[in-house]
């Protein structure tokens, strides 16, 4: 949920763009983003996000921009550059080695769970599926403006196939996952003979379905 929070300045910016204008819709967008960033600060008191820090500076700096008349983008521009800046984000985030999609994973587990090699995979590839996504956007921004059977019904249609496609769980290879479930299921046997814990297999095994759960998948 949090991860998909981190996307409503991109909403809001969508919804705007047409009613208020380009400007207008930035600004909204800016404001979006800066209620998200102190959000995390100063009322959850977390870490700041990548992408929510990454959108209010886009925002940020194409408000600004359009203020100038020497500025004045098409509509069609303006959804490009905003686009590509996410893009960018997104991908600068994994070329980094720290992926966005991992800062609101680790907050969901246990540090345990976090420091496992799977779960830092699993997060990695949601990410490149969100850079996929956005890449067949910004493809579709493109062919908008330079495509005249390329309508914006039509660029909107792949826009939410894309996005579809993206907030689908992803899982790891089922060679490592056998590997994950086999390690998590002796762990708890062994944490259960040491606390003298007494319930059956079965029992025990239940408990621990939301832990292999989270080192499997992960969903957006």
């Amino acid at each position: 949920m949090k991860l998909l929070l981190a996307f409503v300045p991109f909403i809001t910016f969508a919804l705007l763009e047409h009613r208020v204008g380009t400007h207008a819709a930035l600004v909204a967008a800016t404001a979006v983003s800066a209620l998200l960033v102190i959000r995390d600060r100063f009322i959850l008191h977390a870490s700041p996000k990548t992408l929510e820090v990454g959108s209010l500076i886009l925002f940020g700096a194409l408000a600004f921009a359009t203020r100038f008349a020497e500025f004045s983008p098409s509509l069609l521009s303006v959804r490009l550059l905003v686009d590509a800046g996410l893009l960018a984000i997104v991908l600068g985030s994994i070329f980094a080695g720290r992926p966005f999609t991992l800062q609101y994973a680790m907050e969901r587990v246990s540090p345990e769970v976090a420091a496992r090699p799977a779960f830092r995979r699993t997060a990695e590839r949601i990410a490149w599926a969100w850079a996929g996504a956005l890449m067949v956007i910004v493809l579709a921004d493109v062919a908008m403006m330079d495509v005249a059977a390329f309508t914006p019904t039509v660029g909107t249609e792949v826009v939410v196939a894309a996005l579809t496609s993206a907030s689908r769980r992803f899982t790891i290879d089922p060679e490592e996952a056998v590997r994950v479930i086999a390690e998590l299921c002796a762990n708890a046997e062994a944490r259960a003979l040491l606390s003298g814990d007494e319930r059956r297999f079965s029992e025990r095994l239940s408990s621990s379905v939301p832990a292999i759960l989270l080192a499997l998948t992960e969903r957006t």
